[in-house]
């Protein structure tokens, strides 16, 4: 089975962790073996990393996966926190869920409409 990891949430761990250690995005590639375009890469939406890439940083930097992930966790919890109780009750409840799928569906076939029209833009 294929582990997937969203690449944008191993950019934003990036990002804080070379703020914190005062490191530019040459340096980090430096320690982790990568060209300066794959890092650019990280943070465009819908790009996703084999669990060997996440090892391959948490290696290189002496850093724990929980690390990695913490940073984002924290993150969702900042996010929930600002919402009332009673919306995160319906958010999880059948109804909401239905709903927020819904409104998810909507908002991806949005986007990769936009996609293909893109696409078809530069088609002769």
């Amino acid at each position: 089975m294929d582990k997937r990891y969203p690449a944008i949430l191993l950019w934003k761990f990036l990002e804080e962790y070379r703020y914190k250690n005062n490191l530019s995005q040459k340096e980090i590639c430096d320690r982790v073996g990568w060209h300066p375009p794959f890092y650019s890469k990280l943070k465009i939406e819908g790009q996703y990393l084999n669990a060997s890439t996440i090892m391959k940083v948490k290696k290189a930097l002496n850093v724990s996966f929980d690390d990695i992930i913490k940073t984002n966790r924290v993150k969702a919890e900042e996010v929930l926190s600002t919402y009332p109780e009673e919306m995160l009750d319906w958010m999880i409840s059948a109804e909401g869920l239905e709903y927020i799928t819904l409104g998810f569906r909507q908002y991806i076939t949005k986007k990769a409409q936009a996609e293909i029209d893109r696409v078809l833009e530069k088609m002769p």
